[in-house]
């Protein structure tokens, strides 16, 4: 069944007007001689501040771009599961028509050795794109495999409900790896910026902790405010 989490009470908010102080206006004092000594320093002093931006923008851009994943979308792996003990060491999740989604990964399975990771989807096995449940059999029913998989992008977000709804429409009855987004009603949620969330993107874990998508979906509910995990596909 698709229920939406949050509760529907707003918040009382105080708002605090403070006037501005008296002012006594006073006469300019007289105008001095420039300094070009100190209006030299001035301008060394600027430089190297301007110096010291240039250099904070640099390292935010790397680091923006370290984040990034290290392998196109989609990605194929050939994999050979007599190479890892006849097990291809993975948990399959089938219950969205149009992939699979890897739910496990085994140490030292086939999946790990190709650096698969937990929420990757499998889109096409040996080059067909079929219905998840299809997928899933070709994967169990073949020793060797070509696998194409799809990377999701993984972002936190933080939201503060402060005594408001979040406002997500979920199915918390379904299996799935993490709380899959259905839609979003009157919220918090919808309230973001534009693209914050999105439908079918899933929570997967709530200020750190991966749980079920009923945990989840407790752990949205009783606090005001927390770090959602998600993965966009």
């Amino acid at each position: 069944m698709s229920c939406c989490c949050g509760v529907d009470e707003g918040e009382a908010t105080t708002v605090i007007i403070a006037s501005a102080p008296n002012v006594t206006q006073e006469e300019d004092p007289p105008m001095a001689e420039p300094d070009m000594k100190a209006s030299a320093g001035l301008k060394d002093a600027a430089q190297e501040a301007k110096t010291e931006v240039k250099t904070e923008v640099k390292m935010e851009v790397k680091e923006v771009k370290e984040k990034a994943p290290e392998s196109s979308n989609p990605y194929t792996i050939n994999v050979s599961k007599a190479a890892a003990g006849g097990k291809l060491g993975a948990g399959l999740e089938t219950l969205l028509t149009d992939f699979c989604v890897i739910r496990r990964v085994d140490a030292g399975g086939a999946l790990a050795k190709e650096n698969v990771q937990i929420g990757d989807r499998v889109i096409k096995v040996d080059g067909e794109a079929k219905k998840a449940s299809a997928l899933a059999k070709m994967i169990a029913d073949n020793e060797t495999l070509e696998l194409t998989l799809h990377r999701p992008e993984r972002k936190e977000v933080v939201l503060e409900k402060k005594g408001k709804r979040a406002g997500f429409k979920v199915d918390k009855s379904m299996d799935t790896h993490g709380l899959v987004i259905q839609d979003l009603l009157d919220g918090v949620a919808k309230d973001m910026p534009a693209g914050t969330f999105l439908a079918n993107d899933r929570i997967i874990a709530v200020d750190g902790k991966a749980d079920t998508a009923a945990g989840l979906l407790t752990a949205i509910s009783k606090n005001d405010k927390v770090t959602l995990t998600l993965l966009r596909y």
